[in-house]
């Protein structure tokens, strides 16, 4: 009975954790379907931003060549400007020491133009290489983070397979242990009941075991009681016989 007893204890704790545990995974089921929903929407957000860096990338070639062009627009339009007035300037000098010396700082200053032209372009695309890479950067450290949020909801994906396996086999076991308690109630009750049978039998058993010396008692008794009857009647008989003689 005790061992039975401290059993079932063991059970009706079992099922109280069970329940809470039952309780808990519902919080998890809804984790569950909430991680899904922002993984498909996250999955969305990074072809979306996939996609925006393309076309941003894209429209920024578009922009540089469209400044490019106007630069060098401009800077042409200086040029012809120039040549007309370097012409009409030519055309009007005589003297020959300053077409030589003009010539040669023309020479000079146009290989300082060249140099000036091609450092202001290097500048122009190291600007966009330094754009570049601090875009790539941010986009890197951002998809970084996608990506561990993305490792994290697989985790916890296949952490909330195994949840939703231990719950149904909670459930199973929950089942079946109401089954448990519902017999160990009845063997406790047959147990209880069978425990007053075996004192009623046992005390019967007494009791007729006691009558039974009594029974037997009562027997001899009687026999006794018989014997000395017929021993009276045989002294009454011997005493009037004697009185008789």
């Amino acid at each position: 009975m005790t061992k039975d007893f401290e059993l079932s204890g063991h059970t009706v704790n079992k099922i109280t954790n069970d329940k809470q545990d039952f309780e808990l995974s519902g919080h998890t089921v809804n984790k569950i379907t909430n991680d899904k929903q922002d993984f498909e929407l996250s999955g969305q957000t990074v072809n979306k931003i996939t996609n925006d860096k393309q076309d941003f990338e894209l429209s920024g070639q578009t922009v540089n060549k469209i400044t490019n062009d106007k630069q060098d627009f401009e800077l042409s339009a200086h040029t012809v400007n120039k040549i007309t007035n370097d012409k009409q300037d030519f055309e009007l000098r005589t003297n020959i020491n300053k077409i030589t010396n003009d010539k040669q700082d023309f020479e000079l200053s146009g290989q300082t133009v060249n140099k000036i032209t091609n450092d202001k372009q290097d500048f122009e695309l190291s600007g966009q290489t330094v754009n570049k890479i601090t875009n790539d950067k941010q986009d890197f450290e951002l998809s970084g983070q996608t990506v561990n949020k993305i490792t994290n909801d697989k985790q916890d994906f296949e952490l909330s397979g195994q949840t939703v396996n231990k719950i149904t086999n909670d459930k199973q076991d929950f089942e079946l242990s109401g089954q448990t308690v519902n017999k160990i109630t009845n063997d406790k009750q047959d147990f209880e009941l069978s425990g007053q049978t075996v004192n009623k039998i046992t005390n019967d058993k007494q009791d007729f075991e006691l009558s039974g010396q009594t029974v037997n008692k009562i027997t001899n008794d009687k026999q006794d009681f018989e014997l000395s009857g017929q021993t009276v009647n045989k002294i009454t008989n011997d005493k009037q016989d004697k009185t008789l003689n």
